[in-house]
């Protein structure tokens, strides 16, 4: 599988990546869908803190043993699960960045993180000491790079604007082409995009003509480095990678890229 560099970072990232978010919380069942994306090339997974209380990035880290150098690995911090279990809130401070990082590296069993992403984020955070955290945690090795995984076009260009960020995570799609607005100004900044739902959970899967188009429109983009797939079961990353690797004709792509119009962020843009 080819792979592409992750903004002005030295990282680079296969142009499939893996989303965590869907795996089970059975073991057995979440590693043998891991091994098939590892097995059909994969290399650059993507967890949270968030996911399943922290159970996620557990499953991730004891998959991980034996092949730890040859992944490159995200997580997220920012979120603080309510005593309720069922919400939680977002927490950007210091304090809580910090102390993420190294309960993430204990449940993912591992001494250093590859991309460290603040989930989430709005105007009223204290941008400064959210960059001071990071830009430590990378002196002390901790963590070799971070991004932002948003969705709010203000809070994506104070952020990259006024750090070293090198990613922005957002939703990307053929049927969510808002960002192709802002991908001029990520490019001057020398940061990529991770595009997260690009078969827009399933919808553009219906046929293998569709299924192929929906990569090949988000990696066309110089600047997205890679394109998040999930699975819950080893069928679906089977077809992904089957439809990564399918050739498509220009004309039909192009035909089905004229269904799709594009569309720009109504909120958060300034």
């Amino acid at each position: 599988m080819k792979t592409r560099q992750l903004g002005k970072s030295s990282l680079q990232v296969t142009e499939l990546g893996f989303g965590c978010m869907s795996l089970p919380t059975n073991v057995t069942d979440a590693h043998e869908i891991l091994d098939s994306a590892y097995e059909g090339g994969i290399r650059y997974f993507d967890t949270a803190d968030l996911y399943d209380k922290g159970k996620n990035e557990e499953i991730v880290g004891s998959w991980l043993q034996g092949k730890r150098k040859e992944i490159i690995l995200s997580t997220k911090v920012g979120n603080v699960w309510n005593k309720d279990g069922e919400t939680w809130h977002f927490d950007s401070s210091p304090q809580h960045i910090r102390e993420g990082v190294f309960k993430s590296l204990t449940r993912l069993k591992t001494d250093y993180i590859d991309l460290y992403q603040l989930h989430g984020g709005t105007m009223e955070d204290n941008l400064e000491e959210v960059v001071h955290t990071m830009e430590a945690l990378k002196k002390e090795g901790v963590i070799l790079e971070y991004g932002i995984s948003s969705i709010r076009p203000n809070v994506i260009k104070r952020f990259i604007t006024d750090s070293s960020a090198v990613s922005v995570m957002m939703q990307l799609s053929l049927k969510d082409r808002r960002p192709e607005e802002w991908l001029p100004l990520l490019a001057k900044e020398e940061v990529n995009v991770i595009a997260r739902g690009p078969l827009s959970k399933g919808e553009l899967t219906a046929s293998p003509e569709l299924y192929a188009s929906a990569f090949r429109y988000i990696l066309s983009f110089p600047e997205v480095s890679t394109a998040l797939v999930g699975a819950s079961h080893v069928k679906q990353i089977e077809e992904s990678l089957k439809a990564y690797s399918t050739p498509i004709n220009d004309h039909v792509f192009q035909s089905i890229l004229a269904q799709y119009p594009l569309d720009t962020y109504e909120e958060h843009r300034e």
